[in-house]
């Protein structure tokens, strides 16, 4: 069980996803907060220090990839998880490169994303 100390930003356009990996996180101690798209979820970080970021690749606006670009110059200590179900193309080079932690393929496999969390955490 997490403190909720560890704050974990959701960023999906997927109201769904958002709304049940928010549940989940919450229900194993760590203070979550969402948005649906890019700009909100910058707003957030100006606002709030996150240690864990989740990341949808395709987003209307600002992809996963361009955010936590942005989200890196506000607050570099974030980790980063890219969560896509498009991870060709380079995709998932290009996010390692750039500082993401690990890039996650949905639909979400729930342990292995725990899994992931809990190594930044612990």
């Amino acid at each position: 069980m997490r403190t909720s100390m560890t704050s974990v930003l959701i960023v999906d356009d997927d109201e769904d996803i958002r709304t049940n990996v928010s549940d989940i996180l919450c229900d194993l101690g760590y203070q979550t907060s969402t948005a649906a798209d890019g700009p909100t979820a910058l707003e957030l970080v100006r606002q709030y220090r996150f240690d864990i970021a989740l990341l949808d690749m395709k987003m209307p606006g600002m992809d996963g990839l361009t955010l936590y670009r942005n989200i890196r110059s506000l607050q570099p200590n974030t980790a980063a998880f890219l969560v896509t179900a498009f991870a060709g193309d380079g995709v998932a080079e290009d996010a390692l490169r750039a500082g993401i932690r690990q890039v996650v393929r949905k639909p979400v496999d729930f342990p292995e994303i725990l899994r992931s969390i809990g190594s930044v955490v612990d």
